[in-house]
């Protein structure tokens, strides 16, 4: 005797083949017919291989250094995106990759999103010279072309599955405002600044902190989970996004890839200075590496799939004033990109917006305060939005006028507040127009 649940199953399925062979004309007909329309097809691959940078293939900590490839495309568009787990690259650094990418694959270097982990324990990318740089971008682009190569001999069908949920207790906002109505910023390396809110003149902190977690899965259209993509905002002191990155890939085995994005993270931290199942700063990446994995393992279950094939990417040029301390000091500064930002007097940048399905993905230049990232996606019309840092490009330190106001290492144009104040500002209102051109 057959029980309710193979009466439904079956019926769906019937359903599924051809309604109309069962049912009448009528609503009901209507919404299957709609229901399950033919989708169009949205096709991918995921990558991970490693990277070898001045001949090692990890950070001090321990995680490796990786390029993971998403490559993506549907009957419109191609996309593809990148993770690099360096500290950042520069636009002109980024230009090159992406003008290889696009050589090797025929896609439009616009459609290209070249992200970086800022992982702080790896090689020293934004402070090289000519030399050096030539040299680690020859081994990415070796790495990047043989991904890329994999990438599209595996390009098949697929669907995307998205979930997000807060993880506290991992990152904090690392400005504080102090009674005197100035702002300073606890620094890893310098102890006085540590415990701030135990102090007597201590105010509040300088921001808004963002918490979530998106996880993006991927998989074949019989439900085989071939990895996924997760965002998580902070600066990775320890290497958060490398250490969770790695775990997932051991734990899945050979093939899956787990692609990290970090936020808008210019003002976050992880939380080094306090005490963490005892341990403090780079002790405690274990023991934090294990609750960000088990978050992401958690999500990578909870999203639903969807036929969803939408697939659209938009790009948009603009400048980003310098600051008139930079224009004036770091002309001739032995960071050459820098000089050259100062001489130039602005930064020429790009942003993009990039629709996966219900996730949408927005590159962001520089570091970006949390308070705006968040404000990014409140202003967002997507299910899902995800500002991804450092993509692209690197232009330092974007916080508000008024935290630049209030001092602080971010706002300082002597170390890496290398754009005017109002930059933030410009990003967010980019940002916002993106989003209207996605709706077209």
């Amino acid at each position: 005797m057959l029980g309710a649940r193979d009466i439904v199953d079956c019926t769906l399925r019937v359903l599924q083949n051809d309604p109309a062979s069962i049912v009448p004309d009528g609503p009901f007909l209507d919404w299957s017919k709609k229901h399950h329309a033919p989708q169009k097809s949205l096709r991918g691959a995921m990558v991970s291989v490693p990277l070898v940078i001045d001949g090692k293939s990890t950070t001090s900590e321990g995680t490796t250094l990786r390029a993971r490839v998403v490559m993506l495309e549907n009957e419109e568009e191609q996309f593809v995106l990148v993770s690099l787990t360096l500290l950042g690259l520069t636009a002109q650094a980024n230009a090159f990759l992406r003008n290889e990418i696009a050589r090797q694959t025929g896609i439009s270097s616009r459609a290209i999103m070249i992200a970086c982990t800022h992982v702080h324990s790896g090689p020293a990318t934004l402070t090289a010279d000519e030399r050096q740089t030539a040299a680690l971008l020859e081994a990415i682009s070796q790495s990047l072309s043989s991904a890329l190569e994999e990438a599209q001999a595996k390009m098949a069908p697929i669907r995307l599955a998205v979930a997000k949920r807060p993880v506290e207790g991992l990152t904090r906002i690392r400005r504080v405002c102090m009674n005197d109505g100035k702002a300073y910023t606890i620094r890893r390396a310098v102890p006085s600044t540590w415990r701030s809110e135990l102090k007597a003149e201590y105010a509040e902190p300088d921001g808004e902190l963002d918490t979530d977690l998106t996880v993006a899965r991927v998989e074949d259209l019989s439900g085989n989970v071939l990895g996924c993509l997760f965002h998580f905002s902070t600066h990775p002191l320890p290497d958060l996004h490398g250490y969770a990155a790695d775990w997932m890939e051991k734990a899945w085995g050979e093939g899956f890839v787990c692609l990290p994005l970090n936020g808008a993270m210019g003002d976050v931290d992880t939380i080094f200075a306090q005490p963490f199942n005892g341990k403090f700063a780079q002790e405690q990446l274990p023991g934090m590496g294990r609750v960000l994995s088990g978050a992401i393992q958690e999500l990578l279950g909870r999203g639903e799939a969807k036929d969803d094939a939408t697939l659209k990417v938009r790009a948009s040029d603009f400048s980003l004033p310098v600051d008139p301390f930079v224009i004036e000091q770091r002309r001739d500064d032995p960071i050459e990109w820098i000089g050259e930002a100062a001489r130039k007097k602005m930064f020429s940048t790009q942003m993009q917006a990039v629709q996966l399905g219900p996730l949408t993905l927005v590159g962001l230049p520089g570091e970006l305060a949390s308070s705006v990232g968040l404000k990014i996606k409140t202003h967002s019309p997507f299910q899902y939005t995800c500002p991804v840092g450092l993509a692209n490009d690197e232009v330092g330190y974007l916080i508000t006028k008024a935290s630049r106001r209030l001092g602080g290492y971010e706002a300082d144009p002597a170390h890496w507040a290398l754009t005017a104040s109002g930059g933030a500002e410009i990003v967010y209102t980019q940002a916002v127009k993106l989003f209207s051109d996605q709706g077209r």
